[in-house]
């Protein structure tokens, strides 16, 4: 399923990320809790390739908000991610530890911004084309709602940098 320029993937579980709206905002919306029970699920929501071209930095930033308990939300970066395939067949460098996100009661938090490239490049990856992931998993025990909003990749040094506000 593709949710603006992102695609949903789905490893395993009958839920799955998708689009919502609510009171004008629409955002990606990701729930294990379903037909009055905790479902085991893994989604990833990923982006489409990010171009490295003339770039000197991509800062990524986005916002969440949650509910309930559950696993936190997971932020990987891929270099050698196809686009197309089953994600966990390529490396992804979990990033998570480097943003702020949501504790709860649904309340909007920005991440902050962090450059991609000074974490790949200190994994010796350099500076290539890259794909970001949001991971949601839950399980029978729990499952946490996740929304992510206003994902942007910042480039500096570019020439131009088109804007896409699309979920």
């Amino acid at each position: 399923e593709e949710l603006g320029v992102f695609t949903a993937y789905d490893m395993y579980g009958d839920q799955g990320w998708h689009q919502a709206t609510y009171q004008g905002t629409t955002y990606a919306n990701m729930n294990g809790y379903a037909n009055q029970v905790y479902n085991e699920n893994e989604d990833w929501l990923i982006s489409p390739a990010i171009s490295s071209d003339g770039n000197q930095d991509a800062l990524l930033s986005f916002r969440t908000a949650m509910k309930f308990d559950g696993d936190p939300i997971q932020v990987k970066v891929s270099v050698d991610y196809d686009g197309q395939s089953e994600p966990t067949d390529f490396e992804w460098v979990d990033i998570t530890d480097a943003f702020d996100y949501s504790t709860g009661n649904y309340e909007w938090v920005e991440s902050g911004e962090v450059n991609i490239w000074g974490i790949l490049d200190g994994y010796g990856l350099g500076y290539p084309d890259f794909y970001v992931a949001f991971v949601y998993k839950s399980s029978t025990e729990s499952a946490s709602s996740w929304e992510i909003d206003y994902v942007k990749v910042i480039s500096l040094g570019a020439e131009a940098v088109e804007e896409n506000n699309r979920t």
